[in-house]
């Protein structure tokens, strides 16, 4: 169970940076197609052409697969979290058990 906790403290300050990597993991996408779009539009591309341009931008595709890592990790933390927590309610479960058992073996119960 201390392992459970320490590594809860661990994971503490990255739960919440998780949270908003994945709740605005759509817009970082859309605000960089659109960073990317804009360039070629200044250029005198039109909209469209933007952006397939845009899409297919070296710098928008390392900036799409940078925002794919950053979601992996997130989501790898908060898998890690919710993992955590499981097993630190189930120490407390096994205990709470536990001391039921104790408590009715002292006071005379017939479990």
């Amino acid at each position: 169970m201390k392992g459970s906790l320490a590594r809860l403290v661990e994971l503490g300050p990255h739960v919440g940076a998780a949270k908003q990597v994945k709740e605005f993991s759509s817009e970082l996408r859309k605000n960089a197609l659109a960073v990317e779009v804009a360039v070629f539009i200044r250029k005198g591309e039109s909209v469209s052409a933007s952006e397939t341009l845009g899409r297919s931008s070296p710098t928008y595709l390392a900036k799409l697969k940078q925002l794919r890592e950053d979601f992996e990790q997130a989501e790898t933390v908060l898998a890690e979290w919710s993992i955590t927590m499981t097993k630190i309610d189930s120490y407390r479960s096994m205990l709470a058990m536990e001391r039921e058992t104790m408590h009715a073996g002292i006071a005379g119960g017939d479990y």
